[in-house]
């Protein structure tokens, strides 16, 4: 009898709103959910998807702290070289289910590698590929 390997499947969670996120619920509130999603997130090395409406943000004296809830940084899990930078981001589309390549980002745009930036009301979808340093 033929030995058949396990196949392995890999699924991503996709959030909308990134959790409630609007003037409904106090700021304090948010970080506290956020937090709490984030710790499990990392902990199981979940892959996600996020989505945030922008409008939702835009809250007095509240702005720039819910906007930091978003903040999209990377860090090495593995042995290896401790830091990690971007080294290529590409805007882009999928058609039919393939990567279509736009623009390539430069050092202005990816602020020399360390961030990604979303231009508010605009939908994008960025593509980077990573790399290790110390």
């Amino acid at each position: 009898m033929r030995d058949n390997p396990v196949r392995q499947r890999e699924i991503a969670v996709t959030i909308d709103d990134l959790p409630l996120n609007g003037p409904r619920f106090d700021l304090k509130r948010l970080q506290a959910m956020t937090g709490r999603l984030l710790s499990g997130i990392n902990k199981n090395q979940i892959p996600v998807v996020g989505f945030v409406n922008d409008s939702l943000l835009y809250v007095p004296s509240e702005t720039d702290a819910r906007i930091a809830l978003f903040v999209i940084t990377f860090e090495a899990n593995t042995p290896g070289d401790p830091i990690v930078g971007i080294q290529s981001a590409y805007e882009g589309e999928y058609v039919n289910g393939q990567w279509s390549p736009g623009r390539l980002l430069n050092g202005d745009q990816t602020n020399q590698g360390r961030h990604l930036r979303f231009v508010p009301g605009r939908f994008d979808i960025q593509r980077v590929k990573l790399y290790r340093y110390r």
